[in-house]
């Protein structure tokens, strides 16, 4: 939360201090792709930016048990948010860039109400 509302105020204000931002994302093409977007546009919005990727393997990525499975209730849902959204819980990163597709409902989504979409 801190570093949150540093990042919006140098944006806000147009601060000419220099701001690291580390990006969480995990390291699917499509997901560095969106991530590479986002940091993009956050360099053009001030100059003074620099990012960095910080690339986590989620659970959902690995071949599980699950998968091979043909009945559909020995199946679980695919996790690809957790270990993104722990890099920001622990510190790893600043801010995270997920799909649409990949977030859960919010009733499973286990960082409710410990981070915020957006």
């Amino acid at each position: 939360p801190k570093m949150a509302r540093e990042m919006a105020a140098a944006f806000l204000l147009g601060c000419c201090a220099a701001l690291h931002v580390r990006i969480a994302t995990r390291a699917s093409p499509l997901a560095v792709a969106q991530a590479e977007a986002v940091a993009a546009a956050l360099r053009r919005a001030d100059a003074a930016v620099t990012t960095e990727l910080v690339r986590v393997s989620a659970s959902g990525d690995q071949p599980s048990a699950a998968t091979t499975q043909t009945t559909p209730l020995a199946m679980a849902p695919p996790d690809f948010t957790s270990a993104v959204d722990e890099a920001i819980l622990s510190g790893q990163a600043d801010v995270a860039v997920h799909s649409l597709k990949d977030l859960p409902p919010i009733g499973r989504w286990k960082a409710a109400g410990r981070l915020t979409i957006g």
